[in-house]
């Protein structure tokens, strides 16, 4: 059991590498991310640890920028987790 990770750039520029946002650790009884724009905006939110961030909202590219994320996790055997930090996007 591992606690949530989240890497601390992507680069969703159609390379094939690095391209999407997951959460790794795991394996989660459940699972929240939220990434906020430099505003405060959310950009993206999700409760399933498989889908990742393309760096789009509502299918619109964000821009590069440090984005700040919010993971809310519990592990299979009850350990819950909080983690907030910032991921920069690259393209």
């Amino acid at each position: 059991m591992y606690p949530p990770a989240i890497p601390m750039s992507f680069s969703p520029n159609g390379d094939e590498i690095n391209d999407l946002l997951y959460t790794r650790g795991g394996p989660f009884k459940s699972l929240t991310i939220k990434i906020y724009n430099a505003w405060g905006g959310l950009v993206f939110e999700t409760d399933d640890p498989m889908l990742p961030w393309d760096g789009t909202k509502n299918g619109v590219d964000q821009p590069i920028g440090v984005y700040v994320y919010v993971v809310k996790a519990t592990t299979l055997n009850d350990l819950s987790f909080e983690k907030t930090g910032d991921i920069s996007l690259i393209r």
